[in-house]
């Protein structure tokens, strides 16, 4: 993350391999939808989550599980009985 440019043109943004996943991520996401890796989502209750396909990668071996949560809301996931982050 940072400033890239000129001092005529500058732009603050950040590259690499965890924003390039996360755009494909939201590319594969329905409207309206948060979708996870599933082994990013291994903390969080199987209630909470769907399984909503795989993506595979370029120049991976092998495809990325991912699930969907099924909250609606903030309040609907911490019903979920997420465990405490300290």
């Amino acid at each position: 993350m940072g400033t890239f440019g000129s001092e005529v043109r500058a732009e603050y943004t950040a590259i690499g391999p965890a924003v390039s996943l996360a755009e494909k991520l939201a590319q594969a996401a329905a409207p309206d939808s948060v979708t996870l890796t599933a082994a990013f989502a291994q903390g969080l209750p199987r209630s909470a989550l769907r399984s909503c396909g795989q993506l595979m990668l370029q120049g991976e071996q092998e495809a990325l599980r991912l699930v969907a949560l099924r909250c609606a809301s903030v309040a609907d996931l911490e019903a979920a009985s997420l465990p405490e982050v300290s």
